[in-house]
């Protein structure tokens, strides 16, 4: 079954990617029950300029971070459940879409140097936006 998780949230509006990840800079080593790596500024400081910049007209999605020092995207379109778990250190994601109508799943990595890889999870939250509406 799915794993259920709960991160600090915020009453950031989902929209305004840049400033949950601001948020996300007042985490300190330890933040989850004393365990829980940080995120690194600097991976904050790159994935805000890359996902500013290749989300824009994309459905916006919640940001929480991970154990790990990485960051989480999730994203609520209709059926659909798409989530892009995010290393900061080696800019990897990975994709993951649970379609809870049809109980089916969809994985995916993605290479985040990549513009192109940017470009297929912009597109593919589109086309799961017009699907659900």
């Amino acid at each position: 079954m799915y794993e259920t998780r709960e991160y600090p949230t915020s009453g950031t509006p989902p929209s305004d990617i840049p400033a949950r990840l601001d948020e996300l800079r007042a985490l300190q080593d330890g933040w989850y029950d004393g365990y829980g790596s940080a995120p690194s500024s600097q991976g904050l400081d790159w994935l805000r300029q890359h996902a500013a910049h290749n989300l824009g007209d994309s459905p916006a999605p919640y940001i929480y971070p991970t154990p790990e020092g990485g960051v989480q995207f999730e994203w609520d379109i209709g059926s659909f459940r798409p989530s892009l778990e995010i290393d900061l250190e080696t800019r990897v994601g990975e994709w993951h879409c649970l379609n809870i109508d049809e109980d089916e799943a969809h994985e995916r990595e993605l290479q985040l140097e990549r513009p192109q890889d940017w470009q297929w999870l912009a597109e593919r939250l589109l086309l799961l936006q017009g699907r659900a509406t």
